[in-house]
């Protein structure tokens, strides 16, 4: 490939990781935020996964709050948010042998806090500071986009909420989300619906 051609091909790069950065900062139409279970979203997003799952020998091991708590948001964005991190840690179980994924949901000062945790090789150190990145893959050449990370962070963004990497290299990886609790719900509250 000529020098030329990989020039081009960086500004190509460089234009859509600006569209993407900006396209989250302009959105067309607001989009609604309601009451929201949260487990029922996890539920659904892990219904649409399942046979994959199974069929990868992936188990999935749940530690859902009991209360399932609520949070305000659009469910559909929510679940898009838990399936592109059922499918990171699907894909980073792939040469593991022991595979699990756990997901946990818990309420925490405020906040219902949501975990996906895998027992894949982890995030190397060095690369872990770029994984919500735009374009930012450590998958194979052609095996991933780098975007699925870079929009689960938008929409957990456009939450209010936060998402954060807890990794353990060579043991695992922890996506955690934090989200507000909804107006009116309360530990006790919550366990009462």
């Amino acid at each position: 490939m000529r020098i030329s051609s990989l020039r081009t091909h960086q500004i190509r790069c460089s234009c859509q990781t600006s569209r993407v950065r900006s396209s989250r900062q302009r959105r067309a139409a607001p989009v609604s935020h309601e009451p929201t279970r949260v487990n029922e979203v996890i539920d659904q997003s892990l219904s649409l996964m399942r046979e994959q799952l199974k069929l990868r020998s992936i188990e999935v091991v749940l530690d859902l709050d009991p209360s399932n708590p609520v949070v305000m948001a659009n469910a559909i964005r929510l679940e898009q948010v838990f399936m592109n991190l059922l499918t990171n840690a699907r894909d980073a179980l792939a040469e593991t042998q022991n595979k699990v994924i756990k997901i946990g949901s818990r309420i925490e000062s405020g906040s219902v806090v949501v975990a996906f945790e895998d027992t894949g090789p982890g995030v190397p150190p060095e690369l872990a500071h770029r994984i919500f990145d735009p374009f930012f893959t450590t998958k194979d050449v052609g095996a991933g986009t780098g975007l699925a990370l870079s929009i689960a962070y938008g929409i957990v963004k456009d939450h209010e909420g936060a998402i954060r990497l807890d990794n353990r290299p060579g043991e695992g990886a922890t996506f955690v989300i934090e989200l507000p609790l909804a107006r009116g719900e309360s530990a006790s509250e919550a366990a009462e619906a």
